[in-house]
């Protein structure tokens, strides 16, 4: 667990995603998720077009 291996409590980790980045958990996990497929995505177009 993410809080585990930073030593900071889930509370504390959950305060800081929702108040600095305005995201809960899952909205910033998602996110990232998306970001990595659009990229993925991206390099699959430039190497079918090369």
């Amino acid at each position: 667990m993410l809080s585990n291996k930073l030593k900071i409590p889930k509370y504390q980790i959950t305060e800081v995603l929702n108040t600095v980045i305005g995201q809960n958990f899952f909205q910033y996990v998602n996110y990232h998720r998306v970001e990595a497929v659009k990229e993925m995505l991206s390099n699959k177009k430039k190497f079918i077009l090369d």
